[in-house]
């Protein structure tokens, strides 16, 4: 039975909600349901959709995405996975996941250099974020340049790193904005939060 199965007459947000919640477990098949049902949903027109909604629409949507290329770049797809994140950073070139993802896939095919390039492009979007200044010291390293690897680790280490945004307390969100689709996969914040506050435009909305 799925989980949403036991909400009587969903929300939109609700299909959100969902749709995080199963990111959140690794599960792209019923995330993409719930999005399909969102969909539908969002076309009727006795249904208000906030700006919010659409915003964090959007941001599953690429984490699914990115999930897609690291599926690939796991079985040894990097080249597809590039293919895969190369449009999608095109078109949100402010968007961290999205740089360290490529990075990823650059590391995966033993291009250190611009795996590094990928990540500095992310700090430089957001300063000090962890897993940013991780990738950073692990590409540097890879790239044998140890004294920028070394910095970066100790950034990383010694209190000059910060953590993603806590999705615990509700801000505007957006494909370029908090959510990060590599640590929806694992521990880290996820869009469940950002649902919430979804959740109370609507209801301040109705």
């Amino acid at each position: 039975m799925h989980e949403e199965s036991l909400t009587p007459d969903p929300q939109p947000w609700e299909m959100l909600s969902y749709a995080g919640l199963y990111l959140q477990v690794h599960d792209a098949a019923d995330a993409r349901r719930c999005l399909d049902v969102y969909d539908q949903m969002a076309h009727r027109p006795d249904v208000h959709v906030t700006s919010d909604q659409t915003r964090l629409r959007l941001q599953i949507g690429l984490a699914l995405r990115i999930l897609d290329a690291e599926g690939l770049d796991a079985h040894g797809h990097a080249r597809r996975a590039q293919a895969e994140l190369a449009p999608l950073l095109a078109q949100y070139p402010n968007s961290v996941d999205l740089h360290l993802a490529m990075g990823r896939v650059y590391q995966a095919r033993g291009e250190p250099v611009r795996a590094l390039a990928e990540d500095q492009a992310a700090l430089k979007l957001r300063p000090g974020n962890i897993y940013a200044l991780a990738a950073a010291a692990r590409d540097a390293g890879g790239a044998d340049d140890m004294k920028t690897a070394r910095a970066y680790a100790s950034t990383a280490g010694g209190g000059g790193a910060r953590q993603p945004p806590d999705m615990g307390n509700p801000r505007r969100t957006g494909p370029d904005g908090p959510f990060h689709a590599r640590t929806a996969f694992g521990p880290g914040p996820c869009p469940c939060a950002a649902v919430r506050h979804a959740r109370r435009g609507a209801l301040r909305a109705a």
